[in-house]
């Protein structure tokens, strides 16, 4: 497989040789748009909270949402994958939003949640929390949250919710017999996995490891992000990609951390972080036959 990354201030442009495919590809990544609305439908606090987001968004946060969307049509993407922070917090209106934003699409498109949009700024974030929001974002997820699948013209496209900073059990076993078929495979997540290679820049703005089954969090940082150590499942998940148990996985897609960075997980095959949508960030990636 064959890589080559043009990124500037506000595009971010990938491409991808891969072994065998039929013929180019276009797909769009977008993510951690953090746009925020309410109305009367919700608390007077999260209607007060929605305004106080806008601004420490930068107050551009739907106008940039609805130009990826534009863009996608534009460019005319084969699908657009949003890698979730999405809304800011599930919100009536955030939430009627995103399925009328999503209905102007051409074409198909996969939503995976990140850890904002099932948690209002007042709550403290647990795994029965966010089970009790999924049935908000069935509409935009196949009725599926946790995990989903689409297979395109001998490509497949998987998304996973590693929101609470786990992959679960199931959602490994998914994704292992997704990979056994030996096709090749874009992964698709919120928070990106572990890497040496990244963990420097995150912790130079972040100030903890906020990555999947990083090592370093002190005892005061896991608990002020709602988070516990990583599972058994998370862990394998972890060395399946870095251990290349699966050589067919060609990329893979995540947000979290709003800053650009492609980081290796296997030789000639990268981690791809993509700039926040808030500040008018999305990559484009294009497939091409290798």
């Amino acid at each position: 497989m064959k890589d080559m990354t043009i990124e500037t201030s506000a595009l971010e442009e990938t491409v991808i040789g891969i072994p065998g495919l039929r013929r180019e590809m276009k797909l769009l990544h977008v993510t951690d748009s953090h746009y925020s609305e309410a109305d009367d439908r919700d608390e007077e606090r999260i209607v007060a909270d929605a305004e106080r987001c806008r601004q420490v968004y930068g107050g551009r946060a739907m106008e940039h949402f609805q130009q990826a969307i534009r863009h996608s049509n534009e460019w005319q993407a084969e699908c657009t994958i949003f890698t979730g922070d999405i809304v800011q917090f599930p919100s009536v209106r955030n939430i009627e939003i995103l399925e009328e934003q999503f209905g102007r699409l051409d074409s198909p498109y996969l939503y995976t949640l990140g850890n904002h949009d099932w948690l209002f700024t007042h709550h403290h974030p647990h795994d029965e929390l966010r089970l009790s929001v999924y049935p908000m974002f069935n509409k935009v997820t196949a009725g599926n949250p946790s995990y989903g699948v689409m297979n395109l013209d001998g490509v497949k496209l998987i998304v996973l919710d590693d929101s609470n900073y786990q992959i679960n059990g199931e959602q490994l076993q998914f994704v292992r017999r997704q990979l056994a078929e030996g096709i090749p495979t874009l992964l698709f997540f919120h928070i990106p996995m572990y890497l040496p290679t990244l963990a420097d820049k995150t912790l130079e703005i972040w100030r903890d490891p906020i990555m999947l089954n990083a090592p370093g969090w002190a005892a005061d940082a896991r608990e002020r992000w709602g988070l516990r150590e990583a599972e058994e499942s998370t862990q394998q998940f972890h060395r399946m990609i870095t251990e290349v148990e699966y050589p067919n996985i060609a990329g893979i897609f995540c947000g979290h951390l709003h800053f650009p960075h492609r980081d290796a997980f296997a030789e000639g095959r990268y981690q791809y972080v993509t700039k926040a949508g808030f500040d008018g960030g999305f990559r484009q990636i294009t497939l091409q036959p290798l």
